[in-house]
């Protein structure tokens, strides 16, 4: 979008145009903070630095302000073409976030098509392409009628029946113990799903647009995250190779942490 076309939606109101995100129902944005958000984001793509335009946009983006966000980079890229890449991956991302997968995946493949890291959009993609199947199956299952109900029969015996306490080696021969569980596996109840949630894509944005080690240091891994970060610093960031390099172990890191608990200088960790 032109700088032409941004200040001729000035004075739109939040009900429609760029704004439509605006909602009268509970907990939905109000027309103060729907125009508040305009004005920031006009007063933003009006500087010619486009880095602070990045930034700008990438501060939207976690806020959860999907909309302005994708405005936003529609903006820079535009007025940059040269960010086209960047700003097609960062729509991609805000589609996700708003449950758009299938418009999600086709930013990301343009994104790869102009330049975007293939790795790092096909990861995107694949996760895009999991919610989405992810969702059809929940759509399919809430198709499909309830389970009929066994009849309920009154108990046998109301009375207390004490567990064995294996004193009796006999005994214990008939009721073997419970299997010990693995120490470095967390409780069932307490692992994810197996995809990134909004903390871990929060800390993946950080590490690319910020500092590589920001992202580990959130992921728990504190004193491994500040010497990623001395070393970027000291370096220079090997003329550019700690940012991929960060961005893959943290993304290791933070997909193996959904299944076990990590040592704090674990590199590259086994999923």
């Amino acid at each position: 979008m032109s700088d032409d076309n941004w200040n001729n939606n000035k004075d739109k109101n939040g009900t429609d145009g760029e704004w439509g995100f605006v909602s009268d129902q509970p907990g939905g944005m109000s027309m103060g903070d729907a125009k508040g958000i305009q004005d920031r984001v006009l007063q933003l793509m009006q500087t010619n630095d486009v880095q602070a335009k990045i930034n700008g946009a990438a501060q939207l983006m976690t806020e959860g302000q999907w909309d302005a966000c994708i405005q936003a980079y529609a903006h820079i890229k535009n007025a940059h073409p040269e960010q086209a890449a960047l700003c097609e991956s960062q729509v991609g991302a805000a589609e996700f976030f708003k449950g758009n997968y299938d418009n999600a995946i086709q930013h990301y493949e343009l994104a790869k098509s102009l330049g975007a890291d293939l790795g790092m959009m096909d990861m995107n993609i694949a996760e895009a392409k999991e919610k989405m199947a992810n969702s059809a199956t929940m759509a399919m299952e809430s198709l499909q009628p309830p389970p009929a109900r066994a009849p309920l029969t009154p108990p046998q015996n109301s009375g207390f029946v004490p567990m064995p306490t294996h004193a009796d080696p006999n005994q214990a021969a008939q009721n073997p113990a419970m299997p010990q569980q693995n120490p470095n596996l967390l409780p069932a109840n307490s692992l994810s799903s197996g995809g990134l949630d909004n903390n871990d894509i929060i800390a993946m944005l950080l590490s690319f647009f910020i500092l590589p080690g920001i992202g580990h240091i959130i992921a728990g891994q504190t004193m491994k995250g500040f010497a990623i970060i001395a070393t970027t610093v000291l370096t220079c960031g090997l003329l550019g190779l700690m940012w991929p390099i960060a961005l893959v172990d943290l993304y290791m890191v933070l997909m193996a942490k959904k299944q076990r608990t990590l040592g704090d200088w674990e590199f590259f960790p086994k999923i």
